[in-house]
């Protein structure tokens, strides 16, 4: 079954790491394929299927998660923390992640929005923008491959509002069936 990790946050690691490995302290780390010989969003058992203990206030939620040393065979005790903000009309997602030992860490929140409300129909007329200079390439398989490339000048250039519609169906996106890139978001102004 593939939910296309509705809301969930994904983790230990976001996104791919081809071969499902990873070097550290040169050490070769293996870890729990799931999308063919690669991991993606955690593994097999990443942070979208835990069950998470949480708290609840008036304007916030926090969600708490203990990954157990060799969790998808990833290395060291890793406690985690996500917070939802309702700020006015707006949403805030916060992180904290510590650990006892050296590990890969990089969460996300996989949200998907329809502005329109539930069955309104397509996001086509929505406008996006993303404080993102650059996005992480990616090869054949959708692996990162380290390199930053510049959005400027492409379909993933949402510096200023865009409409989604003409991005959206850009045959540029073809290979990834739309927006499923690693943007390198700018620093916070202030």
């Amino acid at each position: 079954c593939n939910n296309g990790y509705l809301g969930a946050t994904g983790g230990r690691v976001a996104n791919r790491i081809g071969g499902a490995a990873v070097m550290l302290n040169d050490k070769k780390i293996a870890l729990t394929p799931n999308e063919r010989s690669n991991l993606l969003h955690g593994g097999r058992c990443g942070f979208d299927k835990k069950i998470w203990d949480y708290t609840c206030e008036e304007n916030f939620a926090t969600f708490y998660l203990i990954s157990s040393d060799g969790d998808e065979g990833f290395p060291g005790n890793l406690a985690v923390s996500v917070t939802y903000f309702l700020k006015g009309s707006s949403l805030e997602i916060s992180y904290r992640a510590t650990t006892d030992e050296p590990t890969p860490v990089s969460l996300t929140n996989h949200a998907y929005f329809n502005l329109g409300g539930h069955a309104s129909g397509d996001i086509f007329t929505h406008t996006l923008k993303v404080n993102a200079s650059s996005y992480t390439e990616v090869d054949e398989a959708l692996i990162p491959t380290g390199k930053l490339l510049a959005v400027k000048d492409t379909v993933l250039d949402f510096t200023e509002e865009t409409v989604l519609k003409g991005r959206l169906l850009s045959e540029d996106l073809s290979a990834t069936n739309g927006i499923d890139h690693n943007f390198v978001l700018n620093a916070k102004d202030g």
